[in-house]
């Protein structure tokens, strides 16, 4: 059986990401945000994967992520331009 995940309560309130989820532009960053309003709540990480739409290990990377970095770890990372041949 894996261990339950729990979200780090350091970086923000669960009110705070509500707000943000609420205010923001951006459909991804707005996803990632809702999986970590949905894990606060105390939803397992299958139980998000299923109401999102996602892969359960997807959902697992932003919770593991946000733990790590706080919201900046829900940014988008930045990849270097592929070389051309």
């Amino acid at each position: 059986m894996r261990k339950k995940l729990e979200v780090n309560p350091k970086y923000a309130s669960y009110d705070m990401l509500k707000q943000l989820y609420q205010t923001e532009k951006d459909v991804r960053l707005k996803i990632r945000l809702l999986a970590i309003l949905h894990f606060f709540e105390g939803y397992t990480s299958l139980q998000v994967a299923k109401l999102l739409h996602q892969s359960d290990s997807t959902v697992r990377r932003y919770l593991h992520r946000y733990n790590k970095a706080g919201l900046a770890g829900l940014k988008e990372i930045p990849h270097p331009p592929k070389k051309t041949y």
